[in-house]
């Protein structure tokens, strides 16, 4: 579950990430990072085999300090995770401009 106090720093992270504000690259598999002043946000996806569950993993570390919660398909918060793992993608890849450059 998205703890309360993070919320609005998710749901603005993803319209930051949407308007390019903020810039992620690529981790090892599913999971990406982005470098925003002094900290760093880690955002992961995996499947839960013996569950059968998506799971997000968020991370944020700032100045040696770590806060991380994870959210799974089953929580009625889930899609606003789907909603900025999509986004991450979409801004690893460099597709931000995707529908002007695709029909130049």
């Amino acid at each position: 579950m998205i703890p309360q106090s993070l919320k609005p720093f998710v749901n603005r992270l993803r319209q930051e990430t949407d308007s390019g504000n903020v810039k992620w690259v690529g981790g090892a598999e599913n999971s990406f990072f982005a470098n925003h002043g002094a900290y760093t946000v880690y955002l992961s996806y995996s499947f839960d085999d013996d569950r059968e569950l998506s799971v997000y993993k968020m991370s944020v570390t700032h100045q040696g300090q770590e806060a991380w919660f994870a959210v799974t398909s089953d929580e009625y918060d889930i899609q606003d995770m789907r909603d900025l793992y999509g986004s991450v993608t979409v801004s690893a890849a460099g597709f931000g401009n995707l529908a002007t450059d695709f029909f130049k």
